[in-house]
């Protein structure tokens, strides 16, 4: 039995895409929804959305975003985690591995925050209200490189092998993110902050220069200094 298909050779070069592994996982239907995938390999993933949210809840939070509106909302937080109603105007959606975040200006807080959306157990509309919206969240209109590099304390093989799996062979793993999408960013790479208390081989990663980040990203290193 024969099948006619298609191999690359080395001197192949795209045409019609970008030639980056995305591309390839678009064509073969295996990017997106696993489930579907169209590859007739098995594949199997843990990128799982671990928020419970409601639907009518995410929809009432999108119309407020939608059209610059307040609203008032029942809140948990982990310095808070009993029940309580803050009013806020949200401006963005944060999707950050397994959770969902919003960014919103609080008025209890008296500035613009993240929340975390499966902590928001009721919303309803607060008409009497004026907060700031997104063009005066300044911290969010700021753009910050993240650079991580292999953990200081891999041996030289190590770290070799590290920047051929993270970065291609390059020097440092960059990424151009709004300000306080920093930290979520570190997270997700468990990157160290503090090399010389997070040690290798549990952290693979280190973030370079961390203190030259903006205050809004920093609250990793504030905590883990603390």
């Amino acid at each position: 039995m024969s099948t006619k298909s298609y191999v690359s050779s080395r001197n192949l070069e795209p045409a019609l895409t970008l030639g980056i592994f995305s591309d390839y996982q678009r064509l073969v239907g295996a990017l997106g929804s696993l489930n579907s995938a169209s590859t007739g390999v098995p594949i199997e993933s843990t990128q799982l959305d671990a928020t419970a949210i409601r639907h009518t809840l995410f929809s009432q939070i999108h119309r407020a975003m939608r059209l610059g509106l307040c609203v008032r909302i029942v809140y948990r937080s982990m310095s808070t985690p009993k029940p309580h109603e803050r009013v806020i105007r949200p401006h963005s959606f944060i999707q950050a591995g397994p959770r969902w975040h919003l960014r919103v200006y609080c008025a209890k807080a008296a500035a613009f925050r993240d929340m975390n959306l499966g902590r928001i157990s009721a919303v309803s509309p607060e008409s009497g209200s004026s907060l700031p919206g997104k063009d005066e969240d300044l911290e969010w209109q700021q753009t910050v490189s993240v650079r991580l590099i292999p953990h200081e304390g891999l041996s030289a093989e190590q770290a070799r092998m590290v920047r051929e799996e993270y970065m291609g062979g390059t020097a440092a793993l960059v990424f151009s993110v709004r300000a306080p999408l920093a930290q979520y960013i570190i997270q997700s790479f468990r990157a160290a902050v503090d090399p010389v208390r997070e040690k290798a081989p549990e952290h693979l990663l280190m973030v370079q220069h961390p203190e030259a980040l903006p205050q809004s990203s920093r609250w990793l290193l504030r905590e883990r200094n603390a």
